[in-house]
């Protein structure tokens, strides 16, 4: 991510200045020990013993210690989008928020490959208790402050079905599609070749193309006969598997591939390859939607 040893320890500031200090990260690192020397020091078993012990001395009733952490997700901040999946600024691996960082120029210029299911989303709302359209209005005020209302006729909801396919919606366009579709644009731009993907295959019986679909296709972990997938998904993973392959090898994954060619994306040329029931090339049609969580980062920036 960052472009110099250097770099990677600077601590970003004004996030030090909103902590009153150190970050949770940094107070639980220094608790385990106060140098990287020191853990190499020390056996795996002492390392396992230290971790454990700084674990429930930061972990209080409710899940929430001295240092905000909660278990099983990242630092709680709460002047952030309390989600426990979100990339987290400690200070010093993630000096910045990654707007700033990709904006500044300060990450690795690589070739990439780079994409998203068409229901990423859905996984993460289907945990979700129902909503009211009141309760529905203030999460996209409390979770959208800055856009809450181009949000509601973006994704609009009246009946619980509806609003719990907004908010799928709505998580897999800000959490991903906007995510990929930035880093492919800075990538490119950077001089890299970069190839966009756009998963529409949901295997026989899931609720959706769900978080990570394209990764069991792109790895082979396909089998007919097994419940889960057929012999269509069998060959449609025959299909992308060699193209991984040959990215790997070359950086291109069209080498020594049929049709159709998956189209690089470039500022003059934003086409993406759809891989669902068929492949085939697209140009990118929701720049609007970029648009809206750019409007809505960039406050945060701010």
């Amino acid at each position: 991510m960052l472009d110099s040893a250097a770099r990677l320890f600077l601590p970003d500031h004004g996030l030090k200045d909103t902590l009153h200090g150190l970050t949770p990260m940094e107070q639980t690192g220094l608790e385990i020990a106060p140098h990287i020397k020191d853990l190499r020091a020390l056996s795996t078993a002492e390392v396992i013993a230290r971790v454990e012990h700084v674990t429930d001395a930061f972990f209080s009733d409710e899940g929430r210690g001295r240092t905000g952490l909660k278990p099983g997700s990242h630092v709680h901040l709460a002047s952030r989008h309390d989600q426990p999946w979100w990339a987290f600024v400690d200070g010093y691996v993630m000096p910045a928020e990654l707007s700033r960082m990709f904006a500044s120029g300060r990450f690795n210029h690589v070739a990439m490959m780079i994409g998203t299911c068409k229901d990423e989303g859905l996984g993460y709302a289907l945990r979700m208790q129902d909503l009211t359209v009141d309760e529905y209005h203030d999460y996209l005020r409390k979770n959208y402050p800055g856009i809450s209302a181009k949000m509601l006729t973006v994704y609009p909801g009246q009946t619980t079905g509806e609003i719990h396919s907004a908010i799928a919606h709505s998580m897999t366009d800000s959490m991903f599609l906007y995510g990929s579709i930035r880093v492919a644009d800075y990538e490119s731009a950077a001089g890299e070749p970069v190839f966009v993907e756009r998963f529409t295959r949901a295997p026989p019986g899931a609720p959706g193309v769900l978080h990570g679909t394209d990764d069991v296709y792109f790895m082979g972990d396909v089998r007919a006969g097994e419940g889960k997938y057929d012999a269509d998904d069998e060959r449609l993973s025959a299909r992308m598997m060699p193209r991984l392959a040959a990215f790997v090898k070359t950086l291109n994954p069209n080498s020594g591939q049929p049709s159709p060619e998956w189209p690089a994306w470039t500022s003059q040329h934003r086409q993406y390859l759809e891989i669902g029931d068929r492949m085939q090339a697209r140009p990118f049609q929701d720049q609007a939607i970029i648009d809206l969580f750019r409007e809505q980062y960039g406050r945060q920036q701010a």
